[in-house]
């Protein structure tokens, strides 16, 4: 029976229920493959810092033992291709539990888009910034910037999102009862505080349908 190491990143403290959102993809896998969970790591890091103690300990875990990492998807093992790709130089096992049949090949592309998409935030974020600091800016302008940001973090959320709706709606929920799961779970939604509803879950997964 294999023998597996769970890691669980967020970003931010704010975003700590979505933890239980990554589980979906976890579990699905663990039933599958009835592996052996022998330890879970949890982390409150940005995704593209290299540091990251619990990381850390997780792949020295693996090494000692002979585990296998595993994680919901690439973007929450990380948003910087490099580390990935220092992963793999050392031999550690690791799987997407969305993609578990994915080769070395196929973890470094989803790691190279993941860190496309989240530089391509940033950039968005600095430009509007300077925007807005830039003496003479038309309101018109600048609202146009703001946009575009909104916009890729939009995006940004609906395709980390839209495959576990889509996994849960094809699994037989309702978007209804996923938005009541997701409430009682307490896994936040795009506007913070805002709670999820049947509507909200079908915007976000259709918008999940639509990013290139």
């Amino acid at each position: 029976m294999e023998k597996v190491v769970l890691y669980l990143r967020v970003s931010r403290k704010k975003q700590i229920h979505g933890l239980e959102a990554q589980m979906f993809f976890v579990n699905t896998y663990l039933q599958l493959t009835r592996a052996t969970v022998l330890r879970v790591y949890k982390e409150i890091e940005s995704g593209y810092d290299e540091y990251r103690p619990e990381l850390e300990k997780a792949i020295r875990y693996c090494k000692r033992t002979g585990a296998t990492l595993i994680f919901s998807t690439m973007s929450r093992l990380s948003r910087n291709a490099l580390l990935v790709a220092g992963l793999m130089m050392k031999r550690i096992r690791f799987i997407a539990a969305d993609k578990p049949y994915a080769d070395d090949l196929d973890h470094l592309e989803d790691a190279i888009d993941a860190e496309r998409e989240l530089r391509r935030i940033r950039r968005r974020t600095k430009e509007g910034l300077q925007a807005a600091k830039a003496k003479g800016v038309e309101l018109g302008k600048y609202g146009k910037v703001l946009a575009g940001i909104n916009r890729e973090k939009a995006d940004a959320f609906a395709k980390e999102k839209g495959p576990i709706i889509q996994a849960l709606h094809d699994a037989g929920y309702s978007y209804e009862s996923i938005a009541r799961l997701w409430n009682k779970e307490g896994v936040s939604s795009y506007r913070e505080g805002c709670f999820w509803h049947a509507s909200t879950i079908y915007d976000v997964w259709k918008r999940s349908m639509t990013i290139n």
